[in-house]
């Protein structure tokens, strides 16, 4: 039996942390590296990616791990290019003696590139916009604290409630060169979370998490300038066995209340549109060693403003859709290789044009994973 939470850190990184009945966590030493390169053309530009994320996992006991990341990243834009190493981030895990309780503490020290050239600043937003799906989406920021808490309930065998919170501290930091603009300050997070998992029967499994976000006011210098809307995320995940095929389903939906643009004087509201993420992974079980696997992924977003390194930005309607195939191979005993292969096509609104700019692409990428 499985229960899974979703503790949002950081500006936009997520993670999906599997636990058992007891939340026992017993595992080897990993080291995980996952080579990427994504193309996509926007309209009549190419906006490339390569990126090198490196996650180094060391647990200490059965209760307590210590995990290390850093990805880095070649992207390039209109004959520009940003090429540096990424945030690092550290983390340390415990589960109480109880098995019931999990407490994570995160840092991410601000390891990449943040003063940027004009050039350099329009790269760095267009990989931040989530409907893209850049593997290294930001390069650096402030530095930022994440601590968690978890706690596990099973009902029974086949039904696990779930509770988790998390504050996430954001630092300030220059998001370009000129430092007349004074320090961006992004707003600090604290996150509720309630979820369950329940088996259905021995091939089928439906989990869910509600998830809500409150941020606080966004600041440049002193001066408060935008106040993000909370946010309630809704997880949903089913997993069913066909034969010999193992079927995963992921649909994720977001929405906020209105953003505000804050000045001394007033307070804009701006509307925030909806966000729906959906993932399809079929896989063939052929053995121990081999399993081929095809992927769908669909990422439907509503125009909404938000504040990206300390600048307004509004995006329009986007659609992209993602189709894709991929294989693992148990090489030897201490490692698994991974390709893949995934298509994209879609359309977007950025400014200042209000028309749809077409996208099209691919992404291809190989991932070493080993034990020891």
């Amino acid at each position: 039996m499985k229960i899974i939470f979703y503790i949002l850190f950081f500006s936009s990184f997520a993670l999906s942390q599997t636990f058992n009945d007891k939340l026992l966590y017993i595992t080897s030493n990993k080291i995980d590296l996952n080579y990427a390169y994504q193309s996509l053309k926007i309209g009549n530009d190419k906006l490339e990616q390569l990126s090198l994320p490196v996650n180094i996992l060391i647990p200490i006991t059965s209760h307590l791990s210590l995990d290390l990341w850093n990805g880095s990243a070649l992207t390039k834009f209109i004959g520009n290019e940003i090429k540096s190493i990424g945030e690092t981030r550290l983390g340390v895990k415990y589960i109480f003696p109880s098995e019931k309780f999990m407490i994570k503490a995160l840092i991410g020290l601000p390891t990449g590139k943040t003063k940027f050239s004009d050039e350099e600043f329009l790269i760095s937003q267009l990989i931040s916009l989530n409907p893209l799906g850049y593997p290294i989406s930001y390069y650096s920021q402030g530095l930022n604290v994440n601590l968690s808490l978890i706690y596990a309930y099973p009902i029974s065998k086949n039904f696990v409630l779930g509770l988790g919170c998390a504050y996430n501290y954001k630092g300030n930091y220059y998001p370009k060169e000129t430092t007349d603009m004074g320090k961006f300050d992004p707003g600090d997070e604290i996150i509720s979370d309630f979820g369950f998992d329940v088996k259905i029967s021995k091939k089928i499994k439906f989990n869910f998490d509600f998830v809500y976000t409150v941020f606080a006011k966004d600041k440049i210098g002193d001066i408060e300038v935008f106040k993000m809307g909370n946010k309630i995320s809704l997880y949903t995940g089913l997993n069913y066995i066909i034969g010999i095929t193992n079927n995963n389903l992921f649909v994720i939906y977001r929405k906020r209340s209105n953003n505000k643009l804050l000045s001394e004087n007033s307070t804009e509201e701006l509307a925030s549109g909806a966000q729906i993420d959906m993932n399809y992974l079929f896989e063939l079980l052929l053995n121990t060693q081999l399993t081929p696997y095809l992927v769908f992924d669909g990422k439907i977003y509503q125009s909404a403003d938000q504040l990206l390194n300390g600048e307004l930005v509004h995006t329009g309607k986007s659609t992209v859709l993602g189709f894709g195939l991929g294989l693992r191979y148990n090489t030897i005993d201490f490692l698994q290789t991974e390709v893949y292969y995934i298509f994209k096509t879609g359309d977007i609104v950025l400014p200042p044009s209000t028309e749809k700019l077409n996208i099209s692409g691919s992404k291809i990428g190989c991932n070493l994973l080993f034990r020891f």
